[in-house]
C-alpha cells in the first residue's frame, strides 16, 4: 500500500506557482545502447477509434497485444478520460472493467493538481525495495552488478505509466557515475534532475534488460518534508478521490 499522505488537491504538480511539466519531454540526446526499448506511447489526443482499438486489443489471446494496449491506456491525457469511459461502459467485459481500474484511476489523478516542492526537483513517483539485489543469474551482467526493484508505484505519477511493479532499475543512463548500491544515493540522482525532464532507465523487467523514458513530475511539498503521517494523509487523499472517479465512472456495477 502507498505511503499515504495528505489531500491537497491531487496529482498532476505544478511547483508551487504552477509550472506543471509537459507530459512527455524530448529525450536529451545519447549514445544508442543495445537493448531493448519500451512500447512507445500515444499521441497526446488520441480520438475515440483509437481508444475504442485499445480497449478491443484487451481481449486479445496473446499477452503482448493486450499489455501494449494497457500501456498506452495508461498514457491517456485526463481530457481523454471521459471518451474512455463512454466507450468502455457496456464495452467491455468484467475482467477488462477492473483491468481498467487503475487506468481509470491514474488517469483521473494526472489532471489533478498538488503542491509542489521548492526546489522544484524530479520527482519518480515509485516505492523502492529496502535493499538493492544482485543481479547474479545474468550472463549479460558484471558478476558485482545490482539493481534495486520497485515494489509499488503510486497513480497519478509518470513513473506509474512508465514503469511496473518488480521491474529492477539497473542504471540511469544520463547518470552512469550513479551505482544501484544504495537507495539514497539513487533518490539523489534523481532529485538532482528539475521537474520536467525527461530520463531513461535501464532496468530489467520479467527476464528482459530493456530502457524506458520517464518524465518527471515535480516532487510534492509534502513528500519533500520529511512528515510521514502528512505524506500518507497526501497520498490517502488522492487515493479516495481516484477511487471515487472509478465507482462514478466504471466501478458501480461492483457494488452488487
Amino acid at each position: 500500500a502507498a505511503p499515504p499522505d495528505r489531500a491537497a488537491p491531487p496529482d498532476r504538480a505544478a511547483p508551487p506557482d504552477r509550472a506543471a511539466p509537459p507530459n512527455r519531454a524530448a529525450p536529451p540526446d545519447r549514445a544508442a545502447t543495445p537493448i531493448d526499448t519500451a512500447a512507445p506511447t500515444p499521441a497526446a489526443e488520441p480520438d475515440d477509434k483509437t481508444i475504442a482499438a485499445w480497449l478491443a486489443a484487451l481481449d486479445d489471446p496473446a499477452p503482448e497485444p493486450r499489455e501494449l494496449a494497457l500501456d498506452r491506456l495508461l498514457h491517456l491525457p485526463p481530457d481523454a478520460l471521459p471518451i474512455l469511459l463512454r466507450l468502455a461502459t457496456g464495452g467491455v467485459s468484467p475482467a477488462n472493467r477492473l483491468a481498467l481500474r487503475p487506468v481509470v484511476e491514474h488517469v483521473f489523478l494526472t489532471g489533478q493538481t498538488y503542491l509542489a516542492g521548492p526546489r522544484n526537483v524530479g520527482f519518480l513517483g515509485v516505492r523502492l525495495a529496502d535493499w538493492p539485489v544482485r543481479l547474479t543469474d545474468r550472463p549479460d551482467a558484471p558478476s558485482d552488478a545490482v539493481g534495486i526493484p520497485i515494489v509499488g508505484r503510486i497513480a497519478g505519477f509518470r513513473g506509474f505509466a512508465a514503469l511496473r511493479d518488480g521491474d529492477v532499475v539497473t542504471a540511469i543512463l544520463e547518470r552512469p557515475d550513479v551505482a544501484m548500491a544504495r537507495l539514497d544515493i539513487f533518490r539523489a540522482a534523481i532529485q538532482s534532475f528539475e521537474a520536467g525532464r525527461a530520463i531513461h532507465l535501464r532496468l530489467l523487467r520479467a527476464g528482459r534488460m530493456i530502457e524506458v523514458a520517464v518524465t518527471l513530475d515535480p516532487l510534492p511539498a509534502v513528500m519533500d518534508a520529511g512528515n510521514e503521517p502528512a505524506q500518507r494523509q497526501f497520498l490517502d487523499a488522492r487515493a479516495a478521490a481516484a477511487q471515487a472517479a472509478w465507482r462514478e465512472g466504471l466501478g458501480r456495477d461492483d457494488e452488487h
